[in-house]
């Protein structure tokens, strides 16, 4: 019966149309996207993601994506025209829905020569608010039920994953894909520390799995920001600072640079 109930519990987490906001789940709306033409070049960088990719935090965040973003610092380097989707709250299966069932998101994508990827922050809090469920409960198995939910949102993130970048490669057959992994927002001295560290090394696994199934560059946001977090992300939150995003845009350009020699005959 408890086995049931925990997979009810993260089921409806990961489907039932909400985003973990806080201590509960809240009605997902979709906000409008924004594309800054960051310089006068013609090929586009189109940007998914949730709130990293849109620059939540930052100036001009609140409306519409801030130019302080990392999609835009790397439109910059590369002499692009950035499309940034990222949408706050986005799980990995908002952003499978919204690319199977938005049109508008589909001809934008389409139109894309670079495509980066940075989803799962959210599937990864969706997750954190299943483990503190069953930390607080009365359970005498509650290491095995937590394994248990990890998995669950592990296998359905992969799988995510794996069709997203296989819609994007669908609709933009030529554009080249950088995937990103997640970075920790924890501190070591966080009592929260050892569990999410535990939990973002089995989502970058699942991001390096995909990476290696359609040969990707990954951009190593976790390495980047281990050892940095007060300078990179936003006091008493999740989300990076100024410094954090330029950081965020180098590890990809270190990504594409290394995929670039890797790949050349």
């Amino acid at each position: 019966m408890r086995n049931r109930w925990i997979q009810g519990l993260v089921l409806t987490a990961l489907v039932g149309g909400g985003v973990f906001t806080g201590s509960r789940l809240s009605p997902f709306r979709a906000g409008p996207s924004y594309s800054y033409a960051a310089v006068s070049g013609h090929q586009k960088l189109v940007a998914l993601g949730a709130s990293v990719t849109h620059g939540t935090g930052l100036r001009l965040a609140k409306k519409r994506p801030s130019p302080l973003a990392f999609p835009y610092i790397l439109g910059r380097a590369y002499g692009m025209n950035v499309t940034d989707l990222g949408v706050p709250g986005w799980t990995s299966h908002e952003l499978l829905q919204a690319l199977t069932k938005n049109p508008s998101v589909d001809v934008k994508v389409s139109k894309a020569n670079l495509v980066t990827i940075q989803i799962g922050g959210d599937d990864i809090f969706l997750l954190f608010a299943v483990i503190r469920d069953i930390q607080s409960s009365h359970s005498k198995i509650k290491s095995a039920e937590i394994k248990q939910a990890e998995q669950i949102f592990s296998t359905a993130y992969e799988t995510n994953l794996s069709k997203i970048v296989q819609k994007v490669k669908d609709l933009a057959p030529n554009a080249q894909i950088l995937l990103y992994n997640q970075y920790s927002p924890y501190p070591a001295t966080d009592s929260f520390y050892l569990t999410s560290s535990e939990v973002y090394s089995m989502f970058n696994e699942d991001v390096a799995s995909v990476a290696t199934k359609y040969n990707l560059p990954v951009a190593d946001a976790y390495q980047a920001f281990m050892g940095h977090v007060k300078r990179y992300v936003r006091p008493h939150n999740i989300h990076p600072t100024a410094e954090g995003q330029r950081v965020l845009a180098k590890v990809g350009e270190i990504a594409l640079a290394r995929y670039s020699i890797a790949s050349s005959p």
